[in-house]
């Protein structure tokens, strides 16, 4: 199934620091019971959802990205329909993993070298229903969010 997708782009230069981020916060995350307050990934909704998510994450190893966290069907997190969150690297923008939707709890990391390069990578989907840019300077966020081909725009 295609559809829209997120995946987080990294400057070359503090690519290492971003997925050692991202990939302590899923290691951290709580999966359990929707139904329990200490709960911060509950489970899919059906089996056959888990299914495809799981084939996504074979599919993701298949396509050459280097999992850093997850991966799999968590211990102990109780009766339900659970993946671990999982976070790919080193992985290519033009791959499935990268591409489409996983409606699961799993994350790619892309790498850029320029600003030109993460607009063409943030650009590069048939959906493009939302985008976002991270930066300390809020005019400069602001110029390269309005370089984006998205579905949706705010004005800050």
């Amino acid at each position: 199934m295609r559809s829209p997708r997120v995946v987080p782009s990294a400057p070359r230069s503090r690519h290492r620091e971003v997925v050692e981020v991202i990939t302590a916060l899923a290691d951290s995350l709580v999966v359990g019971d929707a139904l329990d307050p200490a709960t911060q990934i509950g489970p899919l909704a059906t089996a056959e959802h888990r299914t495809r998510v799981e084939e996504c994450i074979r599919l993701g190893r298949s396509e050459g990205a280097k999992l850093t966290a997850g991966g799999s069907r968590p211990e102990g997190a109780g009766c339900g329909w659970f993946v671990q969150p999982t976070v790919f690297d080193e992985v290519d923008n033009g791959w499935r993993i990268a591409q489409e939707e996983i409606f699961g709890p799993v994350l790619t990391v892309t790498v850029y070298d320029d600003e030109a390069e993460a607009v063409r990578l943030a650009s590069d989907s048939p959906y493009g229903l939302a985008g976002t840019v991270w930066s300390g300077d809020h005019e400069h966020a602001n110029a390269v969010a309005r370089e984006l081909r998205t579905g949706s725009y705010a004005k800050a």
